[in-house]
């Protein structure tokens, strides 16, 4: 029996902890320096994540705490931004989005590094990590998004801004995971300028390895998909039970935040044009009344900053906290993809156990001399005028070299099954903590964003205030 596991790395010394302000401020100063001046609504919104959440991120999560001198060397903060539409009004346009790293690993050139790659680059990242890492949990992507490509609307700059804090999220949980992080394939697509000549390499390579085994490697996901479909397990994990119905309350909630937050995204949209078109109304009674042009105007300017503040709100409840519910959700289905899959290594180790166990019944039945319970077998050998000791002394053998191969077999099975189920509870450990700190993260920036609004729409009604006193 092939296994599965022979890619994983077993390595699990945790990674470091050190001066992280210090490397996080570095970070934020090379976004700074390469990033463009900052604007309203989405490339707002991306300046604050970029230069707030990152150092949370890192300061926080397990994975990069000190336990070594060794992990003092093994430290990566990455921040995507600045998307820029590359080849505009071609047919091969684009979008681009800048890297930029900062890192203590020996393997890097330099400590600080940028590079611009597009969404079809972090596919191919992810294809590679997930087929080289299959025990693990690889972070998930934001979908295609087929609508927005078909209305032509995947350069608009809030569905650029959305991406580009998934694609960051994405990265940030990929530098998070301790095998992940050590990956060759991250670091080659973080520096290297090389990286399309790198793909085909790895693209030519994978090629050549499954051309031979494609077909029966889908007739066999399809088989495991059958059976995982029709089975159950006849010896349940409460340790993966458990997991499992978090998981499965977690994508509830999930769920109602997000219809929740559209909702509240929905009627921001909506009290924004409603100020907006208040204050046009304003503007033309300041025309009619001209003694009461200057309260009508001061009244009208306050309006239309407060519909300003609402598109702000509005734009980072959408792109940012919207979004990360759901990149989470992503997350949360990406586990239970997982747990599946540790479910089949069970059903495979139980499934050869049991036909290991009618084989051995079978030979103990056939060596013990018993008389043969199949009739219609024992006349067709009669007919063809058989030796029926021969018949069953090579029976015998037959069965005797399955039961010895089916013991390896089982054995192999039950060797992979508990070290994949080890992984796993590895994995589980990870995404909790990566979990908790994304979601303290995005609360934080949320209550943040109302705050800031909220503090916003005081001044600007007392500057009115002010103006219609003066």
């Amino acid at each position: 029996m092939e296994d599965v596991l022979e890619s994983v790395q077993w390595d699990r010394s945790e990674p470091a902890n050190s001066d992280v302000q210090t490397l996080a401020a570095e970070t934020r100063a090379a976004v700074q320096s390469t990033s463009p001046p900052p604007a309203t609504g989405s490339d707002t919104l991306m300046a604050q994540y970029t230069a707030e959440e990152a150092p949370i991120l890192f300061n926080t999560h397990p994975a990069m705490r000190p336990t070594s001198e060794q992990d003092e060397r093994t430290k990566i903060a990455c921040i995507v931004s600045d998307p820029i539409h590359e080849a505009p009004g071609t047919r091969d346009a684009y979008v681009s989005y800048l890297i930029t790293t900062t890192s203590t690993f020996p393997g890097f050139q330099k400590p600080e590094f940028r590079v611009r790659r597009r969404y079809n680059d972090f596919v191919m990242l992810h294809t590679a990590l997930s087929n080289n890492y299959p025990a693990s949990v690889v972070p998930p992507l934001p979908d295609k998004h087929a609508s927005a490509y078909l209305k032509g609307g995947r350069f608009d700059a809030e569905f650029t801004a959305r991406r580009c804090f998934s694609l960051n999220r994405f990265l940030h949980r990929c530098t998070l995971h301790p095998n992940l992080k050590r990956a060759t394939e991250l670091h080659t697509f973080l520096e290297s300028p090389d990286w399309h000549a790198y793909t085909r390499t790895m693209h030519h390579t994978r090629r050549g390895t499954m051309d031979g085994a494609s077909s029966s490697g889908m007739m066999d996901g399809l088989t495991d998909s059958l059976m995982g479909a029709f089975s159950k397990l006849a010896k349940t994990d409460k340790r993966f039970t458990d997991v499992r119905e978090r998981s499965d309350k977690l994508s509830k909630d999930l769920a109602t935040i997000e219809k929740l937050v559209g909702k509240l995204v929905r009627r921001e949209t909506d009290v924004q044009a409603d100020f907006d078109e208040m204050a046009g109304h304003f503007v033309k009674l300041a025309e009619i009344e001209p003694e009461l042009d200057d309260a009508f105007r001061a009244f009208a300017k306050a309006m239309s900053g407060t519909a300003l503040h609402v598109r702000d709100l509005r734009a980072h409840t959408d792109a940012a906290y919207l979004t990360s519910l759901r990149d989470q959700a992503s997350y949360n289905t990406t586990l239970k993809q997982l747990l599946k899959l540790r479910d089949q290594k069970q059903l495979d180790f139980e499934a050869l156990t049991e036909y290991q166990l009618k084989t051995t019944l079978e030979r103990d039945q056939l060596a013990s001399g018993q008389p043969h319970t199949n009739f219609i077998q024992h006349k067709v050998e009669n007919l063809r005028g058989l030796n029926h000791d021969a018949v069953r002394k090579e029976k015998l053998r037959k069965l005797e070299t399955k039961v010895h191969e089916l013991q390896s077999e089982v054995e192999s099975a039950r060797l992979t099954s508990e070290a994949f189920d080890e992984e796993v509870v590895r994995e589980v450990k990870i995404f909790e903590s990566t979990k908790g700190v994304e979601m303290k993260a995005s609360m934080r920036d949320f209550a943040r964003a109302n705050m800031d609004f909220y503090k916003s729409i005081i001044q600007e009604w007392e500057s009115a205030g002010k103006r219609q006193e003066a």
